[in-house]
């Protein structure tokens, strides 16, 4: 295979069941619970704690200020440049897809 498609190892963190879950996550608009449960599945968990607080901050306000969706789209960031790094071109396009 080429280079960019060869298989991570990696790959396997996110198999076909992560990705229907961050979908269904997604759908009923829990983005940062999306995000939350990639970075848990990837390994990032200081990453995974971060969205964490910043979802239970979101539910004790009823709402996201600007500066949590700030942080949160920082977090998103890193996060989507470590899977970059450590996924396959086809699953990290397939993770990105699911978001």
């Amino acid at each position: 295979p080429q280079a960019d498609e060869r298989k991570h190892p990696m790959d396997a963190a996110i198999n076909e069941e992560t990705l229907k879950e961050i979908i269904e996550l997604r759908e009923v608009n829990d983005h940062g619970g999306a995000y939350q449960f990639a970075a848990e599945k990837l390994g990032c968990n200081e990453l995974a704690m971060r969205f964490e607080r910043i979802n239970k901050r979101q539910i004790e306000l009823g709402h996201l200020p600007v500066d949590l969706y700030e942080q949160r789209h920082r977090l998103y960031q890193e996060l989507m440049a470590f899977a970059r790094s450590n996924l396959s071109v086809a699953m990290y396009d397939r993770l990105y897809s699911a978001f």
